[in-house]
């Protein structure tokens, strides 16, 4: 089966090197274990984007860790939400993303990729705080995972 994008190849580029992109690494994988983006859809409104958790890091916290990446993001952007969209049949990332905080909103659209399947949209409000300056850098997380930006993309020839 040949998959067709939604965006163009510049449309792509654009929403990987825009805003925050983070990764998350656990010690059982020498790969990232999994990737999430957000940026701001508009002013004090953070989208999240782009989660994806790889199957071998289920279980490990991987998917809270990206969702609290991007949450510090938003928060330290004086944000007042994070929204993303979730396909309805997706109940793993439903139930993820329910743990974190969000709720169901009533919007709905079909999934762009595959017009039959619908996507909903999940909201989660965030308590604003005073930007502080920034701290020295912390141990990594007990559970031996880390988030970070993620890499820069290389330059087009």
């Amino acid at each position: 089966m040949l998959f067709r994008s939604v965006f163009e190849p510049d449309e792509w580029h654009r929403r990987a090197t825009r805003d925050g992109s983070f990764l998350a690494f656990i010690p059982e994988l020498t790969v990232p274990a999994g990737l999430v983006g957000g940026f701001e859809q508009e002013p004090g409104a953070v989208e999240l984007v782009s989660m994806f958790v790889r199957p071998r890091a289920r279980g490990h916290r991987v998917g809270e860790a990206l969702i609290d990446a991007i949450v510090t993001w938003a928060q330290d952007r004086n944000a007042t939400s994070v929204h993303l969209w979730v396909t309805e049949i997706n109940k793993p990332a439903i139930r993820l993303y329910e743990r974190c905080g969000f709720t169901v909103t009533a919007e709905c659209q079909p999934l762009p990729s595959n017009p039959q399947l619908g996507e909903f949209g999940m909201t989660r409000p965030l308590l604003t705080r005073t930007r502080t300056p920034p701290a020295p850098p912390a141990a990594a997380p007990a559970a031996g995972w880390r988030t970070g930006p993620g890499p820069q993309p290389r330059p087009r020839r």
